[in-house]
């Protein structure tokens, strides 16, 4: 009966702490990253060597406003990369920045402090993601 308790004890413990990031999950987390870095400095230095990778692509264009996942050396390279690109994937980044744009422009012009708020570093992406796309 005591060791019933016990588990039960123990797995209402884990379910109310709070989830901590594991050692293996910052690793991967780290190794994503600079695989999109790699990804864009191949793409910029070294073409004949370089291989279209969707899944890097998608990454990249999810996680671009976010200064840390992409370098600002980085971005700048992603800038470059986003000229080239086409299609569907190009019809929605256009899209996605034009709605970030707008909700941001909207919540400063209600002095709201709803939804997702960008820093000012992420305000500049954007507007150079649809400068480069338009």
């Amino acid at each position: 009966m005591e060791r019933k308790l016990k588990k039960l004890r123990k797995k209402e413990a884990k379910k109310s702490a709070p989830p901590q990031a594991t050692g293996a999950e910052e690793e991967k987390r780290d190794t994503v990253v600079h695989l999109g870095s790699v990804y864009l400095q191949t793409w910029k230095s070294n073409r004949p060597s370089w291989v279209f990778r969707k899944v890097r692509q998608v990454w990249l264009l999810r996680n671009m406003y976010l200064a840390d996942k992409v370098s600002d050396e980085d971005f700048l390279i992603l800038l470059e990369y986003l000229e080239g690109l086409q299609g569907k994937s190009r019809v929605t980044t256009i899209t996605e920045a034009e709605k970030l744009l707008q909700s941001q422009e909207t919540q400063e012009g209600a002095g709201e402090a709803t939804g997702e708020v960008l820093s000012a570093a992420q305000l500049d992406r954007v507007r150079q993601v649809l400068q480069v796309l338009a």
